[in-house]
């Protein structure tokens, strides 16, 4: 094993991000983040450029708790959260 033999592509952050979001995302239907803040925000519109649409369309931001009743049931949502489960 040397050097000639290592795939150079996987050394830059794009490489890595390409192989995580080709493979890993795929496996993943959607996530929800919340509570969002303006930090959150202004990190994902730096990363933006370098995820791809795909991942992008994957993810659900959240702002308040009435938003997660859209996407879950109230037995699915804790009670801090304005649902009913434990």
């Amino acid at each position: 094993f040397g050097w000639s033999n290592v795939d150079k592509r996987m050394i830059t952050n794009r490489g890595i991000n390409g192989i995580i979001q080709d493979y890993y995302a795929e496996k993943v239907y959607r996530v929800y983040i919340y509570p969002i803040n303006w930090l959150f925000q202004t990190l994902m519109q730096m990363a933006g450029p370098f995820l791809s649409k795909e991942t992008i369309e994957k993810m659900v931001y959240l702002n308040k708790e009435e938003e997660l009743k859209q996407f879950f049931t109230d037995e699915n949502l804790l009670k801090e959260l304005g649902g009913t489960s434990e």
